[in-house]
């Protein structure tokens, strides 16, 4: 077992506050802050049709284009659907089912920011 590095003698255990990823964040933009940046740029670059038109007004334009163009496929027809009726209606709730025969059930603790009971 001590040669194995997934034992549990050979993890590291990092204490209150001490980082886990000490090399941060990866260098460079990520994929989320490089479409933010687009989506403020002048939206003809990307439809002329759409110049000079709110891009948030756009985008919703676009989804719901996809939904009814008759030349997209059914798959995307449905996808653009299910996004149109989330965003309308919200997301359909889930059930989960926690129930168990294990004998030991699962416990949470609630902590605050500051690692205590919340008040």
């Amino acid at each position: 077992m001590a040669n194995n590095p997934k034992h549990k003698d050979n993890l590291v255990k990092f204490g209150q506050g001490q980082p886990t990823n000490k090399g941060g964040a990866p260098k460079g933009k990520r994929v989320t802050t490089i479409i933010k940046e687009l989506l403020e740029t002048d939206i003809k670059n990307f439809n002329p049709k759409l110049e000079g038109m709110d891009t948030n007004k756009a985008l919703a334009i676009e989804l719901i284009t996809m939904a009814f163009h008759r030349d997209n496929s059914a798959k995307d027809k449905l996808s653009a659907i299910k996004e149109i009726l989330d965003r309308i209606e919200g997301k359909a709730v889930q059930d989960v089912n926690l129930n168990s025969n294990e004998v030991n059930p699962l416990t949470f603790k609630v902590i605050g920011k500051d690692g205590n009971k919340p008040t």
